[in-house]
């Protein structure tokens, strides 16, 4: 409780220190040179949250472990900071720090730094750096690890985007038994605008993990998924996206998720979005099927979030999230948002 308190306290006195700096950047910056500082707090609470039948063993003195539902992993508590400087108009580093609760034994926070440079108006590089570190009460299952990523985006006369990337993460970001090792990624992201008011965007990322044991054990996994979306902007002042993304891997799990967004712009401060999101999974592993009722699980997610700008430079958020399941779990999600434009 104390280490939660001062999480806190030292976000919120960033914050301060950032904000109250506002005049004497104004007064050694020049143009081009703002940052922009934005923090979220979000909760999540449970209203349903019922355990899978128990597991008979043939045995009556096997131990008998109660796993908890299968779940999408989302932390009761969440505070992010992110502080993004622009030097001049063509460069900005991005600095986050993101802490969680995820329930009442695992607390995890991330280190993000970002650069991005804008080479002309076609072309631009970018590479990250991330640091993940998650602590359980019991020590044994502590685990840590890094991420690398460099990619560009490639933007042909606004009609064409191109977006690759490839990252690294060390063996530790994937299990606390890991060794040596680790993993990469691929994204490749195409946007293709069908008219004024139409676009096509596909996104495709591949996972690849491949790491060795403290006990020598090689554990490997591979994982894909394709996302596609259909933009449409209407007269309304209204944007509405449809999407559909599938994903599989080298354990035979496959899973389906289609969704639909609304986005309102009521005026120049006020933008109203609601959403939609199906999701059915099918699990293969005896570990996931351990945790559900049948051999498949879906969900349902509906989020609105309405963004207010105060002015020019200050802007906030709230967001409100339904989750639903067939494994008997219903959760509410709220999250505020600020911005601030220095």
């Amino acid at each position: 409780m104390i280490q939660f308190k001062i999480k806190i306290f030292s976000l919120l006195l960033l914050s301060i220190v950032l904000l109250k700096a506002h005049e004497l950047h104004s007064q050694l910056l020049g143009s081009g040179y703002q940052t922009v500082i934005k923090t979220e707090y979000q909760y999540s609470d449970y209203f349903k949250y019922t355990y899978p039948d128990p597991i008979l063993f043939e045995y009556p003195d096997q131990l008998y472990y109660q796993p908890a539902p299968f779940i999408a992993s989302f932390p009761e508590h969440r505070f992010l900071t992110r502080v993004t400087q622009y030097f001049g108009f063509n460069t900005s580093l991005g600095l986050r720090y993101q802490w969680s609760q995820l329930d009442k034994t695992n607390r995890q926070s991330f280190y993000n730094f970002r650069l991005d440079h804008e080479l002309n108006d076609q072309f631009s590089v970018m590479g990250t750096y991330q640091f993940m570190d998650l602590n359980n009460n019991n020590d044994t299952l502590d685990y840590s690890g890094h991420t690398f990523e460099i990619g560009g985006k490639f933007n042909f006369a606004g009609a064409v985007h191109i977006e690759p990337s490839i990252g690294f993460y060390t063996s530790g970001y994937f299990s606390p038994n890991a060794k040596s090792g680790g993993g990469y990624t691929a994204m490749l992201n195409l946007r293709q605008a069908l008219g004024r008011t139409t676009a096509l965007q596909i996104k495709y990322n591949y996972l690849k993990v491949d790491f060795t044991t403290e006990l020598g054990k090689s554990e490997k996994f591979d994982s894909n998924t394709l996302t596609l979306w259909l933009s449409q902007y209407l007269s309304s002042e209204t944007a509405l996206h449809l999407s559909g993304r599938l994903y599989w891997n080298t354990l035979k799990t496959q899973s389906f998720s289609p969704g639909i967004e609304l986005i309102q712009y009521v005026d120049w401060k006020t933008i109203f979005h609601i959403s939609y999101r199906y999701y059915k999974n099918r699990p293969k592993t005896e570990l996931f099927l351990q945790r559900i009722d049948s051999d498949t699980f879906s969900t349902h997610a509906i989020s609105a979030i309405l963004e207010y700008s105060f002015s020019a430079n200050t802007k906030i958020q709230l967001k409100y999230r339904f989750y639903t399941s067939d494994q008997n779990v219903q959760m509410n999600t709220y999250l505020i948002g600020f911005e601030q434009i220095l």
